[in-house]
Formats: structure tokens, C-alpha cells, sequence
């Protein structure tokens, strides 16, 4: 057999060994459901601490929604477009739920809690039994108080969150977002401001 027809067969079935266990990798990822990393008991136990946090103030969400608008209310329809892997990586009981942003962050907080395996996505999995119990608004609330927006309003302001502009609320969650950049440079900071003004 000639030389390149063997290079050829091997390039072939090298392509048809990758794609079979590609195939067989999601299949498992589609396979896995947030009951597989905990009981409904201690899914019910996480979501009433979240469901139980003080809410955020108005104009901490008005900021909210102009550093990432429309991340609060996401409908199936605007994540379609937005995130085309992440539609079609749905299975059924996935399709009913139709947010995700701050429930995947408030997982990783209960990770310590909680023995999850695949590190990887697991917050990703476990953000659909949160939705099942608790809501899209009560993770951002649960977030940011794991940040401990308090104590930053006051380091940075020296005032109570409730007492913050929408300016400050801006400033404020930029700098959660990534606080040994914006710390360093502030003169960063204020340019990144001047967006929302």
C-alpha cells in the first residue's frame, strides 16, 4: 500500500476515534443532573439561604442593569442568540429554566459545603436546581452579600450601600469585578467610568 493512502486511512480514522468520543463526552455532560451532586434536601437548604438575603437597593440594580443590561431578565430567546453552545447543550429539563447568570456564580459559593465532583461545570449543573427552588433576583442579592458589599461601600465610600449614587453602585460593582486591577489604576477605573455616564 502506498505511503500516502496509509497516512490517509490514518488521518481518517483518527478524525472518526476524536468525533466518536467527542459524541460520547456530551452525551454523559447531557446525562448529568444536579440530583446526581446533591439531594433535594440540601438543595432546598442552599435556596432558603438565598432566598432568605436583604435585597439589594433600586439603585444598585439600575447600575447593575447599565454595566450589564438585560443580564437580570434573559429570556430562552435572547440566550439563543447570545450563547449557541449553551442552547444546544439544553436537554428537556433544562429548556423549562430560562436564567442563568448569577445562579451559576452563587453555586460556587456552596461548593465548600457540598461535595461536588467535575469542578469544572458543576456549578454550571447545579445552577438548575437552584432555579427550581429560588429566583434569578435573589442570586444576584446572594452574590454580591458573599462579597460582603457592606464592608466595600464603606471602605470605598465611607457611607452604607443604601446611601450610594448610581455612580457609586457603577464604581462599586466594577470594582468587585476586579479589584486588584481597578485598586492599581484608578485612573483606569475612571475612564471605564465615563461609559455609563
Amino acid at each position: 500500500m502506498k505511503k500516502w493512502i496509509k497516512t490517509l486511512l490514518w488521518i481518517a480514522s483518527s478524525i472518526v476515534t476524536v468525533f466518536v468520543v467527542g459524541l460520547t463526552g456530551v452525551y454523559f455532560w447531557l446525562s448529568v443532573k444536579w440530583t446526581d451532586f446533591y439531594t433535594e434536601n440540601e438543595m432546598q437548604i442552599m435556596t432558603r439561604e438565598i432566598a432568605s438575603t436583604e435585597p439589594l437597593p433600586d439603585k444598585f440594580y439600575y447600575a447593575y442593569d447599565k454595566i450589564y443590561p438585560d443580564q437580570r431578565n434573559r429570556s430562552l430567546a435572547k440566550m439563543s442568540f447570545q450563547s449557541i453552545w449553551y442552547t444546544l447543550t439544553m436537554n428537556n429539563d433544562r429548556l423549562r429554566n430560562q436564567k442563568q447568570c448569577n445562579s451559576i456564580l452563587a453555586t460556587r459559593f456552596f461548593e465548600s459545603k457540598v461535595s461536588i465532583n467535575y469542578h469544572s461545570w458543576a456549578s454550571y449543573i447545579t445552577a438548575h436546581g437552584f432555579e427550581k427552588y429560588t429566583s434569578e433576583s435573589k442570586c444576584l442579592d446572594y452574590v454580591y452579600h458573599q462579597f460582603e458589599i457592606d464592608s466595600l461601600a464603606d471602605k470605598y465610600f465611607s457611607q452604607p450601600l443604601e446611601k450610594l449614587t448610581i455612580k457609586q453602585n457603577i464604581e462599586l460593582i466594577l470594582r468587585i469585578k476586579n479589584p486588584a486591577l481597578y485598586d492599581k489604576k484608578p485612573e483606569m477605573l475612571e475612564s471605564v467610568l465615563k461609559k455609563y455616564e
